[in-house]
């Protein structure tokens, strides 16, 4: 596994990386560009030449399908280490509980945005 090691948790430590900026390649499903999220763009610890900024999710609360950013304030480090180290493809399934615990914030953050009458992508 790439990135930091702590000792003292036992886990690998996210590292942010100013190697990427935004590009035209970089778009979600909605076509817009990514941009570098609200913890900043991370080094993958399944890839450290990879990073990831934002991890978009689909999600419905209720008032339709949203796309949100799995990578927000909150998560825990085991949080952010599972969704930087796990494909995206794999993240609802490796480990379901982990990936809800990370979407349940995810939601709580856009809800909160939402209200505020403000983006939810930085």
């Amino acid at each position: 596994m790439g990135g930091a090691y702590s000792a003292s948790s036992g886990l690998a430590v996210s590292q942010k990386t100013d190697a990427w900026k935004p590009n035209p390649k970089d778009t979600r499903s909605d076509g817009s560009i990514k941009g570098e999220g609200w913890l900043g763009p991370l080094k993958r610890l399944d890839n450290p030449n990879d990073v990831s900024s934002e991890i978009s999710i689909g999600t419905n609360w209720g008032t339709g399908e949203k796309e949100i950013p799995s990578l927000v304030p909150g998560l825990t480090q085991a949080e952010q280490n599972y969704l930087l180290s796990t494909p995206s493809s794999d993240i609802f399934k490796t480990n379901p509980n982990l990936y809800n615990s990370i979407q349940n914030k995810a939601i709580e953050f856009a809800k909160q945005r939402e209200k505020q009458g403000l983006p939810f992508f930085k």
